[in-house]
């Protein structure tokens, strides 16, 4: 049974044989893609793989695709699909509407956002202060670096929320950006948004370059927003063609779908099987490998027309969910897997690698239906879509 909607709206994604162009169009502006939801749900679930344990004679494979490597990508393909998706409801809206509401749009991000954020943030913080043998590290200085989404530059309580807070400043920044842009009228007043990309792209690449040979830490490297914004553009550059490209950029992506695919799938394996170190030129042109590898998958999935399996179902449910999960999954990969991990190796030595994705996904899955879905609910009744 072929699997034809997802989302909460229950999106029919019509992929037949007798899709036209024109459908395929229309299908562009809609809320979710099934696809994409399973491509959020591959990310989120390989950084969660990326954070757990394993045994130490482990396959080499599963080693290799489990390091901080393999999180790494899962980071990068969360950043190609939030600028695609995010810039594409701005230029979705300018077509539509012929203006764009950055105020309107920016609200809504907040309440995507905030609410489970800040919940989270809360209810460790308070439990750090309760029960960890070490408070410091909720002091008032780390937890105001996560409230204001800076923690990428300043230590903050956790770190793997550094990526939030480079999804936060792209977008403010997009938001500015395209609303300047459209006031200049015209069917398509964004015909430099490419050009912009690229800029932006070569001074991301140039900045890396420029400190990959110092001594360095996570934080100086791999976290700050002027270093990860490329990613992010990069997808939001794929959401302009698809938007203002018209037929015949989705034509010649169907005609070249599968080479793209698989040139995408070589980008983001081929330094799985090159050794690295942290900070060399190659770590710093992998992050640009990353995303085109990333945006090619995802350029070759939009043209993606035969029904996905209804066995998929369970995955693009999870991709729905994938913020929260990505969210929770320190509490039990810090808090509750090292609590439980001797005990499980007993039985199975990859025990508590199950158990870490298996908790991380439930636990985010029942944040995401307490906290997200009701402030969802209420965003709409307070700032709807524009129709």
């Amino acid at each position: 049974m072929p699997l034809e909607w997802a989302g909460a709206n229950r999106t029919i994604i019509r992929m037949g044989s007798a899709t036209t162009e024109s459908t395929i169009a229309a299908e562009s502006v809609r809320p979710r893609i099934a696809t994409l939801d399973l491509l959020r749900a591959i990310a989120c679930l390989w950084v969660v793989l990326s954070h757990s344990p394993l045994p130490p004679d482990c396959n080499p494979i599963l080693r290799r695709i489990a390091s901080s490597r393999g999180g790494v990508v899962g980071v990068d393909i969360f950043f190609v699909l939030s600028g695609f998706l995010v810039s594409g409801l701005l230029f979705q809206e300018y077509q539509r509407r012929g203006r764009v509401n950055a105020g309107r749009f920016l609200i809504r991000r907040a309440f995507k956002i905030y609410p489970s954020f800040y919940f989270f943030l809360f209810c460790t913080v308070v439990a750090i202060h309760l029960f960890a043998n070490d408070p410091s590290k909720a002091s008032i200085q780390r937890v105001a670096a996560e409230a204001l989404f800076v923690q990428n530059y300043f230590p903050g309580v956790w770190g793997h929320t550094w990526s939030l807070a480079v999804e936060e400043h792209f977008y403010l920044l997009v938001a500015i950006s395209i609303w300047l842009m459209s006031r200049r009228g015209g069917s398509n007043p964004f015909r430099s948004w490419p050009i912009l990309v690229l800029i932006l792209s070569f001074a991301c690449l140039t900045f890396r370059l420029s400190i990959a040979s110092e001594p360095s830490s996570f934080r100086t490297h791999v976290f700050p927003t002027h270093l990860r914004l490329d990613g992010l553009a990069f997808g939001s550059l794929l959401s302009y063609f698809q938007v203002f490209g018209g037929n015949t950029w989705i034509t010649r992506i169907r005609s070249l779908r599968v080479p793209v695919f698989i040139g995408g799938c070589l980008l983001l394996s081929g330094p799985f099987f090159i050794e690295e170190k942290l900070d060399t030129v190659r770590r710093a042109i992998m992050f640009t490998t990353d995303y085109l590898g990333a945006g090619a998958i995802l350029a070759s999935s939009l043209t993606f027309r035969r029904p996905l399996p209804i066995s998929l179902a369970g995955l693009i449910a999870l991709g729905r969910q994938s913020y929260c999960i990505y969210l929770w999954q320190a509490v039990v990969l810090n808090w509750i897997v090292p609590r439980i991990e001797s005990r499980l190796s007993e039985i199975n030595p990859y025990l508590p690698c199950v158990a870490a994705i298996l908790l991380s996904t439930a636990l985010g899955w029942i944040m995401g239906s307490l906290i997200e879905r009701p402030f969802l609910a209420l965003r709409e009744k307070l700032a709807p879509r524009s129709r």
